[in-house]
């Protein structure tokens, strides 16, 4: 798994406000127990994990 930085904003607000703040660099993931196996498997290209 590639390294990435790890954002969990509480709030719609502080969500827009990191994307922001990431300039284009950020993506928006969900998911339960299943995220770490997909992200091993197919891990989007963007540094930032919102």
């Amino acid at each position: 798994m590639k390294d990435f930085n790890y954002y969990a904003p509480k709030t719609v607000k502080e969500t827009v406000s990191t994307l922001v703040e990431l300039k284009g660099d950020g993506k928006i993931m969900c998911g339960g127990q299943s995220m770490p196996l997909l992200m091993k498997q197919n891990m989007p290209a963007t540094p930032e994990k919102v």
